[in-house]
């Protein structure tokens, strides 16, 4: 339990570090991970995506998180951008260069792109195969956070596939996720992307981009909020 009260904490210090300039107002009938877009725009909100079933977004409190279970349950959304102080931007570097790749999620394309160097796409599939290795991810619905801002989600669940909420699936479909990485990544050359969807799941509602960088690719370098100034 100890990895993931870390990770609650996380959330904690990144929610008091930031700066909330607007409040967005989140309506009971808003569907999962979705922010009311005619409101005030926010810096920075986190707002619950709901419990696996897709129960809807019930708001965002004064604190910027919200948990399910007492684990963070969330997304981050930057309009136009999070603002934070050296520090953070610091360990939010580091964080990026510990996972070893950059990510991110295109809810408009419904993709998860994955961006690093031939090592750092092998540390994805790692990453999914010491998820599967891990004997406390067996139960259906136990799930991890990855990153600094922690909104990669690994879950096990019934049915293979991917959403916006998670990459999820039984522990052999989330193996079998991870050698489809590396065989798609091992012919990608510097500059290359490709998608994996049918491969893994006909039915998931979103496709996995891999994008292959050259080799002491910095995944930090994609993340634009590390260049932002709080004034």
């Amino acid at each position: 339990m100890a990895r993931r009260a870390n990770r609650t904490e996380r959330f904690r210090s990144l929610a008091r570090a930031c700066s909330f300039r607007s409040t967005c107002a989140v309506g009971t009938n808003t569907a999962p991970g979705q922010l009311e877009r005619d409101g005030p725009r926010c810096t920075l909100a986190v707002v619950q995506r709901g419990t696996s079933t897709g129960d809807p977004v019930t708001g965002v409190p004064a604190t910027g998180l919200l948990t399910v279970g007492g684990l963070p349950r969330c997304v981050w959304y930057s309009w136009p951008e999070l603002l934070m102080d050296d520090d953070l931007k610091t360990q939010t570097r580091e964080d990026w260069r510990e996972l070893g790749f950059f990510y991110d999620c295109d809810d408009v394309a419904k993709e998860w792109i994955v961006v690093g160097s031939r090592l750092g796409l092998a540390a994805f599939s790692n990453l999914l195969r010491e998820y599967v290795a891990d004997p406390r991810n067996a139960m259906q619905s136990e799930h991890e956070h990855y990153g600094p801002y922690m909104y990669l989600e690994v879950m096990t669940w019934t049915d293979a596939g991917m959403d916006g909420h998670s990459i999820h699936g039984t522990l052999p479909d989330l193996e079998r996720l991870a050698d489809l990485v590396d065989a798609r990544s091992a012919v990608l050359q510097s500059g290359d992307r490709v998608r994996i969807r049918d491969e893994y799941s006909a039915t998931s509602e979103y496709g996995l981009v891999l994008a292959l960088r050259e080799d002491g690719f910095d995944p930090a370098s994609l993340d634009g909020n590390l260049n932002t100034t709080v004034t």
